[in-house]
């Protein structure tokens, strides 16, 4: 062991020096820097859905509320905590702080909220989180971009730059649709002639106008063209009463409402900043305007992005570091050294091959312990011979789980035969939970599926593509699986690897048909694994749709009683486990390794650290400096 933790720190050490060497031009170490893995795609909220993402958010914005970072309870943030809630358990109204304002020094309002949700609604954004918000009533019917009619509406007749949205009376107008020209219809009929549809509109005054895409023709030459005709937000329950009071109100009462406001995707944009530069300039360090802990002062794409303290945060004298090195390393080896010779105080992940060692320092900086985390498959159902169920029971029974942790996990990983973490101690303790597992390695009735599939042995059955974002670990749990499916289904795999933002566009694009794919919970419950498979989900990037899923989802969310609702979410788990358009793998660990000097981390189950709480002790970092001969 100690051989190869020499190798490993050797080759590191290259990996580092190049990296060193490269980064010469660097300014001096900031306060607190930390290994965040990939190069991150973005910081717009709205467009945000990686976990390294959202590390680098919670430094440069923040919401309605946070999470304290030891116990995850609700705390103050940009509004007092806890919101005012009505007797049924369905209004919120929350009280923006008086001195909260953004980094130009703009006071902020209600009205910030009220513009960045109606902005992450909008399908002009096609946000994968704008669901977080479908509790609200009316936000799912503005988010889907259809109308009938007799809705309310409203008709965007000009976005002014991309990533913006309309906001002046002269840019949509309001009524009640009458007529839509021709009726749409529930069937498809792929040899008829495709007509864009003319939309009537009766305003306010009692004046129709007529709406279509592309504007007047011969035909039709009083017709506007427009942008949008959506559901009208006036309707939805989204509202800034005045410049201090934000109030929404809910479909049926939500036990973890507060602990979303915590999320980074529900974060307030500044309106302004937005619409003057558009996407994705506005959020360029020269252009950028937040309301977090930290500013942005500059980003160096393969290298880091710098925060430094932001004076105009209202709780700034409890923000102890004043600068931030946020780094962008794929390799777990480089990471690691960069943290053994004091060039970064935190890393996200560790080498496999090297992890029992590490949890034998002295410092007990590395201590791995299970969060709501699962490593799983996603399968594109509508990809030949993928839309076949038993080709994706034959997958998952295929699957020997317990060598892929024997051989490749070192810090405690358990095997996953459902997507909801074992973790989820309430939920995982109905009596009848283990009927909602999958099935476990059995290659035996792996290859039966295989018959049933009509691929005998696998004979006849076409190549299959596997999608993995770039990194050591995905890749040799690729390579270990793409051996385990040869051996007892006889079937070839092919991988392919592609960088973090390639690959979320891939995924996004439904061009895979095999992907990796992770989720960490966003608040303590089930729902927050489960939803994410609803027919047409922004994150279903699998295209299965089950009506009997979908009803169980809903039901859940208007049931009140905690154990009946936990049954129901089991029940819709049961059929995801069934339908397998998902092939869980394992449950995560906290793999993070960080310095004992750095105070305010603390491991929770949902590995959620914000960067205000972090704080350096000098001494302590002085000390241990000294001991292990860094400079």
């Amino acid at each position: 062991m100690r051989s190869i933790l020499f190798f490993v720190i050797i080759v590191g050490f290259l990996g580092a020096l190049i990296w060193s060497v490269l980064q010469a031009d660097s300014p001096d170490q900031a306060d607190y820097t930390f290994c965040n893995g990939t190069e991150i795609k973005t910081i717009d909220p709205a467009q945000v859905t990686g976990s390294s993402e959202g590390r680098v958010i919670l430094g440069l914005m923040e919401g309605l509320l946070g999470r304290d970072p030891k116990t995850l309870d609700p705390i103050q943030a940009s509004a007092k905590c806890p919101p005012e809630i009505s007797e049924d358990g369905k209004t919120y109204t929350f009280e923006i702080r008086d001195e909260a304002c953004w980094s130009n020094g703009q006071p902020m309002t209600a009205h910030d909220f009220e513009y960045s949700w109606r902005r992450l609604l909008h399908p002009e954004i096609a946000s994968q989180y704008a669901f977080q918000l479908f509790y609200i009533k009316g936000a799912q019917e503005f988010n889907s971009g259809t109308v009938k009619v007799g809705d309310s509406v409203e008709v965007e007749t000009k976005i002014p730059v991309e990533g913006a949205l309309p906001y002046a009376d002269n840019q949509f107008i309001r009524g009640v649709l009458k007529r839509i020209d021709p009726e749409p219809t529930d069937e498809e009929d792929a040899d008829a002639e495709e007509i864009e549809p003319t939309y009537f509109v009766e305003d306010a005054e009692g004046n129709t106008h007529a709406f279509r895409k592309g504007g007047p023709t011969d035909e039709q030459p009083d017709v506007q063209d427009y942008d949008w005709i959506l559901y009208d937000f006036e309707k939805v329950a989204i509202k800034a009463i005045d410049d201090r009071h934000f109030q929404v109100e809910l479909l049926s009462p939500c036990s973890y409402f507060q602990e979303l406001m915590g999320l980074f995707a529900l974060f307030p944009v500044n309106r302004e900043c937005v619409e003057t530069h558009g996407f994705p300039n506005w959020t360029r360090p020269e252009n950028f305007v937040g309301n977090g802990p930290f500013t942005l002062e500059y980003r160096r794409l393969r290298d880091r992005l710098r925060m430094r303290k932001n004076p105009e945060y209202w709780n700034a004298e409890n923000v102890k570091v004043d600068t931030i090195d946020v780094l962008a390393s794929e390799s777990a080896t480089t990471n690691l050294n960069l943290y053994l010779t004091g060039a970064c105080d935190m890393v996200t992940e560790v080498p496999e091959d090297i992890i029992r060692e590490l949890r034998q320092r002295p410092d007990g900086d590395f201590e791995p312990r299970p969060f709501l985390a699962t490593y799983y498959y996603i399968i594109n159902t509508e990809e030949p011979p993928l839309d076949n169920v038993h080709i994706r029971r034959a997958l998952s029974m295929a699957l020997d789980r317990s060598e892929i942790v024997g051989k490749l996990k070192e810090a405690g990983e358990e095997p996953a035969l459902g997507l909801t973490p074992s973790v989820m101690r309430d939920y995982t303790r109905l009596k009848d939970y283990d009927k909602v597992e999958c099935a476990g390695f059995d290659p035996e009735q792996a290859a039966k599926e295989m018959e049933l599939a009509g691929y005998p042995g696998g004979k006849g059955c076409p190549e299959i593509k596997v999608l993995y974002n770039t990194s050591e670990g995905h890749r040799a749990i690729a390579e270990l699986i793409q051996a385990q499916w040869k051996r007892h289904l006889g079937i070839n795999i092919t991988l392919r690897n592609e960088e973090f933002g390639t690959y979320l566009n891939s995924r996004r694009e439904n061009d895979f048909q095999i992907a990796r794919a992770g989720w960490t919970a966003d608040y303590p419950d089930p729902n927050t694994f489960l939803d994410l498979y609803v027919t047409d989900g922004p994150q279903n990037d699998t295209k299965w749709s089950n009506a009997e899923f979908d009803q169980l989802i809903k039901d859940a969310a208007n049931e009140a009683d905690s154990a009946k609702r936990l049954k129901i979410l089991a029940d819709a788990e049961r059929i995801l486990m069934e339908q397998l358009p998902i092939i869980p793998i394992y449950y995560y660990v906290d793999k993070e390794m960080f310095r004992p000097y750095v105070k305010g981390y603390y491991r929770n189950m949902e590995n959620y650290h914000p960067l205000w709480s972090i704080e350096i002790d000098e001494e302590k970092k002085k000390e241990i400096f000294e001991r292990d001969g860094i400079k």
